[in-house]
């Protein structure tokens, strides 16, 4: 099994996204990683925060630092690295519901933000284009939890964020509540799903709306059913014991039993970008590597398989669903063992969040609630829906 799928990608990649009135930003700030897309990028990173002191900066162009005038902050993959085999922060509030009022969390919804107004190559953003935020939650979470997420995106506040070797760029946020949208996670994949690059509907949309659809959004902490059916919303659960955060705590206890090495979930995060994990004997002054691959396939795939046939049971036994979509940054992962678990039911077809585009399977949330944004601001400008 290869680990490197497991692992957030940190990348800001130029592109061409349809614009009209404001700066869209879509955003999903997920356990894992926080993925975007503005009129101009898309772009991924880690959901680490680190707070260091200024003399531990490096120069890597990938690089991303925050700072504000509580101290100055590593974002993203050389945050990940920072994690100490005593660390525990990631058994707290990282993975808590109402983790949205945390400084961490404020400052990931910032950097985000940050990024997807900076000007490239492709397009200059400026003061004179208003900014839009798109973000998500769980369908299940949505009604309560919407105003703390944009509670997070409007603090108010200067703050500067730095990229690579590039020079520090300061911004004021200035958003008020009527610049933050909030949506359902799943609905992002479906919107992703029906649109193309250009923001208009594909050829394959209107027979897709004819089927009854199941999406299982499936994320670190998070495994999230999302049923419509004859175009109404039928179901919405958000399942917190069913993702890779489980899976990691699955092979973790695999690893307990075979070395008595107690390893928790911020170090195996670390070791899956490193591949295996460290055995040291004290007593006899050793130490050896140990391949983490064979834990992880074995977690993977028995976690994987309760949560199909968890979705089996909610859903009534497929019984009047026509297509199931995968998505979610663990979908990528999960959808074969989705298709093996599955594949009894001859009449159930089964696609992936990114079905219609090239993009990793990752954003399909992300490209679903700029496309959702788009459209919207679209319409109220020209009047034009389809």
């Amino acid at each position: 099994m290869d680990l490197k799928a497991f692992n957030t990608a940190q990348e800001i990649i130029a592109c061409k996204n349809p614009m009209v009135s404001h700066w869209v930003i879509a955003v999903d700030i997920g356990f894992s990683g926080v993925k975007g897309m503005s009129p101009n990028k898309r772009f991924c990173f880690p959901s680490y925060v680190k707070q260091i002191e200024s003399n531990l900066m490096s120069v890597d162009e990938e690089d991303i630092y925050y700072r504000d005038e509580e101290g100055l902050y590593m974002i993203g993959t050389k945050a990940q690295d920072l994690v100490r085999a005593d660390d525990t922060n990631d058994t707290g509030s990282t993975f808590d519901r109402n983790r949205y009022f945390t400084k961490e969390f404020i400052i990931l919804a910032r950097t985000a933000v940050a990024i997807g107004l900076m000007s490239n190559e492709v397009r200059e953003g400026g003061p004179q284009i208003k900014p839009f935020i798109q973000t998500g939650l769980p369908a299940a979470y949505l009604k309560a939890d919407a105003p703390k997420i944009k509670s997070a995106f409007t603090a108010q506040g200067v703050y500067e964020v730095k990229i690579g070797t590039g020079r520090w760029i300061r911004f004021e946020n200035n958003l008020r509540n009527s610049d933050v949208s909030v949506m359902s996670q799943p609905a992002g994949t479906l919107n992703s799903i029906l649109f193309n690059d250009e923001g208009e509907r594909r050829d394959e949309a209107k027979e897709l709306m004819a089927e009854n659809i199941i999406i299982a959004d499936i994320g670190f902490g998070t495994f999230d059913p999302y049923g419509i059916i004859n175009r109404k919303k039928v179901l919405e659960e958000s399942i917190n014991n069913l993702g890779m955060k489980r899976v990691l705590e699955t092979a973790a206890e695999y690893i307990f039993k075979d070395y008595q090495m107690d390893i928790r979930i911020p170090q195996m995060r670390k070791y899956m970008k490193d591949g295996y994990f460290k055995v040291v004997d004290i007593r006899q002054m050793t130490s050896k590597k140990i391949p983490l691959d064979g834990y992880i396939e074995k977690a993977c795939k028995e976690v994987a398989t309760q949560a199909a046939k968890k979705l089996y049971e909610m859903a009534e036994y497929f019984t009047d669903y026509d297509v199931l979509v995968v998505t979610g940054g663990t979908g990528a992962a999960w959808i074969q063992y989705f298709r093996e678990t599955l594949s009894g039911l001859e009449d159930l077809k089964i696609i992936p969040g990114n079905d219609g585009n090239e993009l990793p399977i990752y954003y399909a949330n992300a490209r679903g609630y700029y496309m959702s944004a788009y459209r919207r601001l679209r319409k109220e400008r020209t009047g034009k829906s389809e």
